[in-house]
């Protein structure tokens, strides 16, 4: 009489340990991804800013709440918070049209960069009554302004600001999360 072949010891998972260690991994997976947030939030790597000027219509808008990041670098067309040179608080917000080394100029009330005009975004192109100038811009340094050109207190009128000055990149629309303050600094009649 034989009997059929019995193998000792060998391991058969159930299905339910299967799903218990699956959930185990996940669990480890989505508590490693919010402890690194948590860091990016902590260490000022992401921000959430919400718009309180004009300069940056129709872009952006007041009111409208914004995800900031801090990545390692920044180029002509990001729309980046920065702080005042003197006042590290006071947060604004602009979109940068030239990086060092670069020369921008305002010519009869259009501005431009390397010798080529600069177009506003939002496709408002008119002259605006502002003086000729002129700016060098060396490595590290960038020209910014808003998009709403003809409302917007920029580059053009404190010159070019630094990389150290710059806090990060507006990313992405987001209406939750803690919010800080982001001015639009605005033209005065």
């Amino acid at each position: 009489m034989s009997h059929p072949a019995q193998i000792i010891g060998s391991p058969r998972r159930s299905r339910a340990g299967e799903v218990s260690q699956a959930r185990r991994v996940l669990g480890a997976i989505i508590a490693i991804v919010a402890l690194y947030i948590l860091y990016l939030v902590q260490t000022e790597q992401v921000a959430w800013f919400e718009i309180s000027g004009a300069s940056m219509e129709p872009t952006l808008k007041i009111g409208e709440r914004y995800v900031m990041v801090a990545p390692p670098y920044y180029s002509e067309g990001d729309i980046i918070v920065f702080f005042e040179k003197n006042n590290e608080k006071m947060h604004i917000t602009k979109r940068i049209v030239a990086k060092g080394p670069a020369h921008v100029q305002l010519r009869d009330g259009l501005l431009y960069v390397n010798g080529v005009r600069d177009e506003p975004p939002n496709g408002d192109g008119r002259r605006l009554p502002l003086p000729d100038r002129e700016w060098r811009l060396s490595s590290g340094e960038f020209f910014v302004v808003g998009d709403n050109r003809a409302n917007s207190m920029d580059s053009r009128d404190y010159g070019p600001i630094t990389s150290e000055q710059i806090i990060g990149r507006l990313r992405v629309d987001h209406d939750t999360g803690p919010t800080r303050t982001a001015h639009s600094q605005e033209r005065r009649p």
